[in-house]
């Protein structure tokens, strides 16, 4: 290990914290090896299919413990390639550009289906085994929620090896919910903790309760938001990309109480109207029309999308130019408002 790491990992023990330049890198890091990885007795693992994460995972590695300790690589190919010479010739150069070694072992799996395989990265020391069992304890965890630096780190690494962004059925490019899975219910718990720093509502729910799964699911839309905003997706460029066309995607079909005030506002915009003709038009009850165009409470009030008017000795109401700009983009928390069933 080098020294200047192994000084930090001191203090970090001592005080709680990692120093600021290393602190996201080295949470994404824990957060990958929690997502897809083991440490078992002298044995570090981390398998993934995808070739950036592993190429990220091997430099941190390399940053934090130095050049000194050797990996080993093991790659899954699904079987389909087994007669494949030239295939799995191909594949094996492309993995060994992307972790800069030729001494790749391989095998086949018959429940592979990834082209490019399965990636292990192997390392086997007593030494680095002991440290990272301290830093993936819930103890440590625990005691990093108020790093945002480093929970910004851990919850990406983790979403990256293990989440996943699952679609609406009606419509695959709107998301329903991002998910974070694991048997490890105290893990979950931290991960939990680590969103909701971030003001994400999240809760654990049971995946398979006869297997002790459980995962942290989120959802609404401000909460997809704020999960991309604060860079929580970005460590896998495939899932980030995923949640940002399903935000572009995102259309909110209005409520019942949605659906009126828009409708007034619609009907407002073909010209002024009395409140008695809003009443017949938009086929509501009195009090429930009054409650928009009087009540201090009314958001078409707050917002300056309404005003009222007097002509020849009555009241109108008619639209300004805030309500016009909203009805020609209208949105709720950032999300498009389909007027299509108003």
């Amino acid at each position: 290990m080098n020294r200047s790491f192994q000084h930090d990992l001191m203090i970090a023990e001592v005080a709680d914290e990692l120093p600021p330049y290393l602190s996201k890198k080295f949470g994404a890091f824990l957060g990958l090896i929690e997502g897809d990885g083991s440490v078992v007795n002298r044995t570090l693992d981390f398998a993934n299919s995808n070739p950036d994460l592993i190429t990220f995972y091997i430099k941190c590695f390399n940053n934090f413990f130095g050049k000194s300790y050797p990996l080993h690589f093991y790659l899954s190919l699904p079987e389909a390639l087994k007669n494949d010479e030239k295939k799995i010739k191909e594949t094996l150069e492309f993995w060994e550009t992307k972790v800069e070694t030729s001494d790749i072992k391989y095998h086949f799996n018959k429940k592979g289906r990834l082209v490019l395989g399965n990636m292990k990265v192997v390392t086997t020391n007593k030494y680095i085994t002991k440290i990272l069992r301290n830093f993936l304890s819930t103890e440590f965890l625990g005691r990093m929620i108020n790093d945002k630096n480093f929970i910004r780190g851990y919850i990406s690494g983790f979403f990256a090896a293990e989440g996943t962004v699952l679609p609406e059925k009606n419509n695959p490019k709107i998301p329903h919910s991002i998910q974070l899975p694991s048997t490890n219910k105290k893990i979950l718990t931290v991960i939990e903790n680590y969103i909701k720093k971030f003001d994400i509502d999240c809760r654990i729910v049971a995946k398979d309760r006869s297997s002790n799964y459980f995962c942290v699911i989120i959802t609404r839309y401000d909460n997809f938001k704020k999960f991309h905003r604060f860079g929580l997706a970005n460590l896998s460029k495939e899932k980030e990309n995923k949640l940002k066309l399903g935000l572009n995607s995102y259309k909110m079909i209005p409520r019942n109480q949605q659906k009126t005030s828009i409708k007034i506002l619609k009907l407002l915009s073909q010209g002024p109207l009395s409140r008695q003709e809003l009443y017949v038009l938009t086929k509501r009850k009195e009090q429930q029309i009054n409650s928009y165009l009087y009540s201090k409470s009314s958001h078409l009030l707050k917002k300056g999308f309404i005003k009222k008017n007097i002509l020849a000795g009555k009241i109108f109401w008619e639209l300004t130019d805030e309500g016009k700009k909203f009805l020609i983009s209208p949105t709720f928390r950032g999300m498009k408002i389909d007027l299509s069933e108003i």
